[in-house]
């Protein structure tokens, strides 16, 4: 199980910091261009969530005789994706803190642009609820553990769903 898990998490890490690095090529320092990012980002989270997938159907079959309990496909599939979790954490503060340092400024200046002001109290509202994100998101442990949870908890989903996919309680029969 551990060969499978490392070997899987590592591809897992490998793609989503992969497709998450060429996405970033794509992107514009505008309101569609952050749009477009956070959802190539998830795109990255969810393909490189197929080896959570792939890494239990390999295990199942190829290591375990053609069985693997529902609780055995979760396990397998949580701690192959704690790779691309950590990765992704990792990656993301290499990329605000070094590759882009305006990042999180850029985007909250494009909220603010984008705030319509026809009612003046939700318009005070919603710039003390980006202001608040701001201080937030300015602590790097901060920014760690959410990009950390997010992949995990996608993760979980895609491990809960392939579990309940590729369990076999009895080995297929051969002949």
């Amino acid at each position: 199980m551990r060969t499978t898990i490392i070997r899987y998490g590592i591809r897992a890490a490998i793609a989503i910091v992969a497709l998450s690095g060429i996405s970033l090529m794509f992107i514009s320092k505008d309101e569609s261009g952050f749009h477009w990012g956070e959802v190539l980002g998830y795109l990255a989270i969810f393909l490189s969530m197929i080896f959570v997938y792939i890494g239990i159907r390999h295990y199942r079959d190829h290591q375990n005789g053609g069985v693997v309990s529902f609780g055995q496909a979760l396990k397998l599939g949580v701690l192959i994706t704690l790779f691309p979790a950590i990765a992704f954490g990792i990656y993301d503060q290499i990329y605000v803190n070094f590759i882009d340092p305006d990042f999180y400024e850029d985007y909250y200046q494009v909220q603010m642009d984008s705030i319509e002001e026809a009612n003046e109290v939700a318009y005070e509202a919603r710039v003390a609820e980006i202001k608040s994100e701001m201080e937030t998101f300015s602590n790097p442990i901060v920014q760690y553990l959410v990009m950390f949870a997010t992949v995990l908890l996608i993760g979980l989903v895609v491990s809960i769903i392939s579990g309940l996919i590729l369990k076999r309680d009895v080995p297929p029969a051969t002949g």
